[in-house]
């Protein structure tokens, strides 16, 4: 009885050590994403002032006719 006990306990040690390290990759799961997303982010800025910088580049008619810097 005593022997069933104790495999009963290590058992449930064992799953909550599983359960500990699951919830730690998937924290660090989520912070990876979330540095993605700041990424993603900033890099979506970088582009949008390099269009910008771009479309000042060549004048009103020339964009109006189609024409690039």
């Amino acid at each position: 009885m005593k022997q069933a006990l104790a495999d009963k306990e290590k058992q449930i040690e064992d799953a909550n050590h599983q359960i500990k390290e699951f919830l730690k990759q998937q924290d660090q799961g989520q912070q990876l994403a979330a540095m993605q997303q700041k990424t993603i982010a900033t890099l979506t800025e970088q582009n949008q002032l390099l269009l910008e910088k771009e479309e000042k580049k060549v004048g009103f008619w020339g964009r109006l006719v189609g024409q690039r810097a």
